[in-house]
């Protein structure tokens, strides 16, 4: 009987062993699944955020282009008319010169 007893002893401390082992590891497969489920979401934070983080660099960068272009365009403008300036004050040298040449030719042509 005593070796029944002791049997019956040993069989449940396997048992218990084997459930305290069985209910260990599921625990453990538990937590490691929400800190899988943790980091995963961290994860896909960090990817907003670094998409965030782009997207702002990128606005950034266009804002500085649309800066850039605004100022080309102005300076542009301001060459046009520098141009168109130069241009009325060439033609007016050259008008000058063609009644220097005029005048000063008699009529031009011996006339």
């Amino acid at each position: 009987m005593d070796a029944v007893k002791g049997l019956l002893e040993y069989i449940g401390f396997i048992v218990a062993a084997v459930v305290g082992f069985l209910l260990n590891t599921l625990v453990s497969f538990y937590k490691a699944q929400r800190v899988k489920a943790d980091t995963d979401g961290v994860i896909k934070s960090a990817k907003r955020d670094d998409f965030r983080t782009i997207l702002e660099a990128y606005g950034e960068i266009l804002t500085r282009l649309e800066k850039n272009i605004d100022s080309l365009q102005a300076e542009l403008e301001e060459c046009q008319k520098s141009n168109s300036e130069m241009t009325i004050q060439l033609r007016q040298v050259r008008i000058e010169e063609i009644r220097r040449k005029h005048n000063g030719n008699g009529g031009g042509n011996g006339e």
